[in-house]
Formats: structure tokens, C-alpha cells, sequence
């Protein structure tokens, strides 16, 4: 006997292993790294590589035998996962019933299992993808905001009402519970109106207001927004309009494209254009479309969940909620609003796991490859989004395999998202980029 395995228990997906190995095996792995290290050993009162193997024993034998036993353990853990045939989830646990020099080493082995995933019938999706339509009048939209943001402002007579791309300097103060909040207010501060730098509709409310105007406005922090103290909450904001002022007329010409934009004429900046909003709005669909596709999963399809698994994932999800508490002690009042906060990102983990397995096996089934061109193609749409860190990032990547791993499943998901647009019982509705980006809000807010 080499290795002995036997099933303890067995619930759902938890099974537990009493495992011993043959003190043969752990005393053949000592001597053989005695006989490495020996040669090495030097002991007062012997000559170097000369002391004898009881006192070796006596002075390292503990710890060799630890470090030995991690190894055999795991030769251990592999020689069970394959002649049971165990497809595990996450790694194992380990207790050590007996580690002794002389004797056999046995110990505990508690695995979690793979789960059993529900086979998905593509008949059975019947969502709607929100295919972007893209008009000129969107494209001239876009034309207009990058000629602003490249234009000068000028201040108007006071009697002058503010319009959408008109900018507007302002004070302003924030409260919630009509009490001040830190970081809520400002002074001449000035928004360009229809940039959405604000939150919720808060540069509407200030469409057609004049200077010297003072405006109360009322707006909701997303459910998700970054600082957890102010999500879904409303608050009201004491406006007061310093003035109004307004882009002056930039003509767009060849000179003005070619210098600003790199680019040759009117055409090409729209052919531009056009491209960017495709890819962009493609994007905002796909989301759209995949969180209703959640959804589904989880109202349609129940499966038992590793523990172990939801579990790691919450502790990424809690990661910020607790840096933030670090930061600001009083940022929950109570353990009640702590646990509610746990709650909420514990929900979100087991939605992302279920999905997560779901697409997986999906991908899987499929034969999904994952090419060096997909690969390539995702990292450069990560370094664009760090403009002047791509050299820590390409070093970061280098030094975390896992983080190319992660790469890998972002490129499956969305390859097995587009094939469920495609191949499934779901229908394609041609809609307006101001309505996905309503539906988009929408599904940030929930």
C-alpha cells in the first residue's frame, strides 16, 4: 500500500477523504533529501558533510518531514482526484490527522465538487438585442460635442437662457436628509450642459435658466455608485448661476479636421465616427443583452453552487466596501447596514458564479478557441484605457498568468454572448442610440 483512500462523507458537493500514505513512502522521501542536503551540514563538532544521519534526524528531522509531506500530500490529492475520477471546484482543505517520522502520515482531504450543469436550450432564450441605429442626425450630434469641446466660451448678457452644449459656471451646494455633504459642493464650477458629467438629469434642471438664477435640484445617486454611503439616495443641490456661456463658431473645414483630428475631410471624420459609435453602442447592446440573459439564468436555471467558490468571489466584491470602511469609519452606521451591505454583494456573487459556470460550459460545448489575435485585440482595448501605463501594464501581465486567464474567459463570455444573439430564439430590434442609453442607465440604477 502506497496510498489509501477512503469516502468519510458526502453532501451535496462536499465530500471528505481519510487518506494515509505508507510511512515507506514519507521515509524514503527523508533520506533521499537528507542525502541532498548532507553534504552541506555543517555542526559544530563534525566535519562538513560527515554528520551522522541520527543526529540530522534529531536537529531537522521535523522540518524536513514537513516540507516532504506538503509534496506527498499533494501527489496524494492528484492520485485520488484521478482514479475517483472527482472533478473539483476549488482547491482542497487539508487537516493532518498524524505526521510522525516513523509512521504513516495520514490526514483529511475535504473537496469541493464541480457542479452539475443544466444543459441550456437556445429555443428557450427569447430576449430582445438592441441593435443600434446610427442616423446622421446622431453622427452631426457627435461632430457638434468634439467641435465644443475644442471651442473657446464666451459669457452672455445676463438675460440669456442656457442651452443643451452651453456651459454654465456655477456654486453649488449638495445635501441629502437636508444635511451638507462632503465632497457635494463647489464654486465656479463650470458644466458644459449635456456632457453627463453630472449625475442623473441634474444638467437638464438647468437648461433655460439664466445668470443670477438660483435653482434647487433634485436628483438620485445610482444604486451602484462608487462611494456606498450616497447609493440610491436622493439629494438636492442649491444651484447658483454665476453665468452663462456659450461655444464661439468653429468652422469645420479641411484644416480645422486635419490638424484636430488627424484626419483628410468631412467624409472621413464621419466614416470615423460612425465606426467609433458602431463599436461603442455594440458594446452597450451586448451588456444590455447579457445582463438579461443573467437574468434568465438565474430565474430559470438552479443549480448547487461550490460554497467555496461564491465565497472567494465575495471576498473581491467586498474588497472596495472595506477598503472604503478603512478609509471612513462611519461610513455604515450599524452592523445592520454592514450585513445588508454583505447581503447585497453576496447576491451579486452568486449571480456571477451561476452565469459564470453557465457560459462556461456553454463555451466548452461549443469548442470556443481563443485565438493569439483575440488575445492581442483585448489588451489593446485594456491599454487604451490607460493612456501612458502600458508599460506597467504589459510588466503586470508578464508577472500574473492569472490575469491573461482572465483575458481568456472575458474574450469566451463574449464570444458565447454574440453565438446566443445569433443561434438563439431571441428576436433583434433596430433601436435608437438615445434608447439604449435610457435602457442602459436604467440597468445601472437596479
Amino acid at each position: 500500500m502506497e496510498f489509501q483512500f477512503k469516502k468519510t462523507s458526502e453532501e451535496n458537493l462536499k465530500c471528505q477523504y481519510e487518506i494515509t500514505i505508507d510511512k515507506a513512502i514519507i521515509q524514503k522521501k527523508i533520506n533521499s533529501k537528507i542525502e541532498e542536503l548532507k553534504p552541506k551540514i555543517n555542526l559544530k563538532g563534525f566535519r562538513k558533510g560527515n554528520v551522522p544521519y541520527d543526529i540530522i534526524i534529531e536537529k531537522y528531522g521535523q522540518s524536513i518531514l514537513h516540507e516532504e509531506s506538503q509534496v506527498i500530500i499533494n501527489d496524494a490529492i492528484s492520485k485520488l482526484i484521478k482514479d475517483e475520477s472527482i472533478k473539483i471546484a476549488f482547491r482542497p482543505s487539508i487537516n493532518i490527522n498524524q505526521c510522525k517520522i516513523d509512521d504513516d502520515l495520514i490526514f483529511i482531504a475535504n473537496l469541493e465538487l464541480f457542479p452539475n450543469i443544466p444543459e441550456i436550450n437556445y429555443d428557450k432564450i427569447k430576449l430582445t438585442y438592441r441593435n443600434p441605429d446610427i442616423t446622421e442626425s446622431d453622427i452631426n450630434e457627435h461632430i457638434d460635442k468634439l467641435i465644443n469641446s475644442y471651442s473657446e466660451y464666451e459669457k452672455q448678457e445676463k438675460s440669456y437662457k442656457a442651452k443643451k452644449y452651453d456651459a454654465v459656471n456655477i456654486d453649488y451646494k449638495g445635501y441629502i436628509d437636508n444635511e451638507q455633504f462632503e465632497g457635494g459642493s463647489d464654486n465656479g464650477f463650470q458644466l458644459i450642459l449635456g456632457s453627463k458629467s453630472f449625475i442623473d438629469n441634474f444638467e437638464d434642471q438647468l437648461i433655460g435658466k439664466k445668470q443670477d438664477d438660483e435653482v434647487t435640484v433634485k436628483v438620485k445617486f445610482p444604486k451602484n455608485y462608487q462611494k456606498i454611503e450616497f447609493q440610491g439616495k436622493s439629494a438636492k443641490f442649491i444651484v447658483k448661476i454665476n453665468h452663462v456661456l456659450i461655444p464661439k463658431k468653429v468652422e469645420l473645414n479641411d484644416k480645422f479636421i486635419s490638424e484636430k483630428f488627424g484626419l483628410k475631410n468631412i467624409t472621413e471624420l464621419k466614416e470615423n465616427i460612425t465606426k467609433h459609435l458602431t463599436e461603442s453602442y455594440k458594446t452597450t447592446s451586448n451588456n444590455l443583452f447579457k445582463k438579461e440573459l443573467y437574468d434568465l439564468f438565474i430565474k430559470k436555471y438552479s443549480f448547487l453552487l461550490p460554497e467555496s467558490v461564491v465565497e472567494e468571489q465575495f471576498k473581491m466584491l467586498f474588497e472596495d466596501t472595506k477598503k472604503q470602511i478603512e478609509s471612513n469609519p462611519n461610513l455604515l452606521k450599524n452592523e445592520k447596514e454592514l450585513n445588508k451591505e454583505k447581503s447585497k454583494k453576496r447576491e451579486i456573487a452568486t449571480r456571477i458564479v451561476t452565469a459564470g459556470y453557465i457560459i462556461s460550459n456553454i463555451s466548452s460545448k461549443l469548442n470556443i478557441e481563443i485565438k493569439q489575435e483575440d488575445i492581442t485585440q483585448e489588451f489593446q482595448k485594456i491599454m487604451a484605457q490607460y493612456p501612458g501605463q502600458q508599460q506597467q501594464l504589459i510588466e503586470f501581465y508578464q508577472k500574473n498568468p492569472d490575469a491573461i486567464n482572465n483575458i481568456k474567459e472575458v474574450i469566451a463570455e463574449r464570444k458565447v454572448i454574440e453565438d446566443i444573439i445569433e443561434n438563439s430564439a431571441s428576436s433583434k430590434k433596430k433601436t435608437s442610440l438615445k434608447d439604449i442609453d435610457k435602457l442602459w442607465q436604467k440597468a445601472n440604477e437596479e
